[in-house]
């Protein structure tokens, strides 16, 4: 069982809940990376600045160019939802690994 060591708090929420409550296509993916960017803000001054940096930052950068391209009209719906579910799997994993908690 994972021991949570941070919380997400409120952008957390606000994470889950544009993904509950989106559709599949590029405008509910905007939200849902939005709310991503929140929540990479977040962790990034919860986080001890190296830890941030060592896997953090790449996989914000990485968010950002899928935000960017969903947000500039690159992306078809099907593209965005299959970048976004990346962006998300990627963003859970480094959560886990550190113990921060996606508030409910």
């Amino acid at each position: 069982m994972t021991r949570w060591k941070y919380d997400l708090g409120e952008c957390g929420a606000r994470l889950r809940s544009a993904i509950s409550d989106g559709e599949e296509n590029s405008e509910s993916c905007l939200a849902v990376l939005n709310a991503l960017r929140e929540c990479y803000a977040k962790v990034k001054k919860m986080l001890p600045a190296e830890d941030y940096e060592y896997d953090f930052a790449e996989m914000c950068d990485e968010m950002e160019i899928i935000r960017s391209g969903i947000e500039f009209g690159e992306d078809d719906d099907e593209d965005a939802v299959a970048n976004t579910d990346y962006a998300l799997s990627q963003f859970y994993d480094l959560c886990d690994a550190y113990g921060i908690w996606v508030t409910l």
